[in-house]
């Protein structure tokens, strides 16, 4: 009889994995027999890192929905759910660097709106640095739009914070609290359906029409916070992409809901921890939309529109925002929690 095992892709990709980790905690990576190999593996390790201030940047300014909110002189972000580990690069006191690459490359957004003269990053949850942070990044350019020197002009202000504790509404100046409120909400990875956590809460308490982008690890983890969403009317529908994964044909297709692969996620694979030939890439699918803003008067959750018998055109794929060339550095049970499920980092 035949053994099984894994294929040879899933072993180089493993192998990779392994690498990839080795290179990542040896300081001494670069005296090692392996030295050309932890050079490429410390590569895919920092793309990692740059996914989250490059999707965060280039979404935004593609995307449909956040069009509106990137008008005005002043743009606010929650990123909901952040942890040492994975938003904040693993840094927990030195974070300039940190800031600097965020700051460079949300740049793309003060480019797309001469307005915009300050952007306030506020990153929340109870994996953030016991100690909360607030720090100012100022980013200059070089020349004006005829090509006059304006090297010390200020082109806008980034002000970045860190609050460790759960997300909701007490957090908010308007409730007594220190965060101003979001023009846009962010999750990474959030793991909706995950049984260790409960969302509800935060959910419950996000101002209805508020923009969101959320990431997610595999298509399948995509899918079903989709259908966590719609199931409690959180979305005004399901993105059309998503839709046609469920069999569900009765969607909105003015819908501005987008579900796709992230053009920006890394290049770093990682092993899975609960099945040993599962491998994925942080941050490679992303969702988008508003918060419970129907573009019509029909709210239906996932379930509900299962039953419905309404047809559509087939064949017509969401659209998925863009990509457009951003700075992001030297290379382009409880809630919003992560350390207890690596996976979801």
């Amino acid at each position: 009889p035949s053994v099984l095992g894994h294929s040879s892709v899933i072993c180089s990709l493993l192998r990779l994995c392994t690498i990839d980790e080795d290179a990542e905690n040896n300081d001494n990576a670069s005296k090692s027999p392996m030295a050309a190999e932890y050079d490429e593996a410390g590569y895919r390790v920092q793309s990692e890192l740059e996914s989250y201030p490059a999707t965060l940047a280039n979404i935004l300014v593609d995307g449909p929905c956040y069009q509106d909110e990137l008008k005005g002189e002043e743009l606010v972000i929650h990123i909901v759910g952040a942890s040492i580990e994975a938003e904040l690069w693993g840094q927990e006191k030195k974070m300039q660097k940190v800031w600097n690459v965020y700051a460079e490359a949300l740049t793309v957004l003060a480019d797309s709106n001469k307005k915009l003269k300050t952007i306030r990053l506020c990153f929340i949850g109870p994996d953030c640095p016991s100690e909360d942070i607030q720090d100012k990044v100022v980013i200059t350019k070089d020349t004006d739009e005829g090509g006059k020197d304006r090297k010390n002009s200020p082109c806008f202000r980034c002000f970045v914070t860190t609050t460790k504790g759960f997300y909701n509404q007490d957090l908010l100046e308007s409730n007594g609290g220190t965060l101003r409120e979001a023009n846009v909400i962010v999750f990474y990875n959030p793991g909706f359906t995950c049984p260790d956590y409960t969302w509800d809460k935060t959910l419950a308490g996000i101002k209805r029409g508020t923009p969101f982008l959320v990431t997610t690890n595999t298509e399948m983890e995509g899918v079903a916070d989709c259908s966590y969403l719609s199931d409690r009317k959180l979305i005004p529908s399901l993105p059309l992409l998503v839709a046609e994964v469920l069999g569900i044909h009765d969607v909105d297709d003015e819908t501005e809901m987008f579900f796709g692969e992230n053009p920006f996620a890394g290049s770093r694979v990682r092993q899975s921890g609960t099945m040993a030939n599962d491998v994925y890439v942080r941050n490679r699918w992303m969702i988008g939309g508003r918060f419970d803003k129907p573009l019509s008067s029909a709210k239906r959750s996932s379930s509900q529109l299962k039953n419905q018998t309404a047809n559509r055109e087939e064949g017509r794929d969401m659209e998925i925002p863009s990509k457009k060339k951003a700075k992001s550095g030297k290379r382009a049970g409880s809630a919003n929690t992560k350390k207890k499920n690596p996976a979801l980092i």
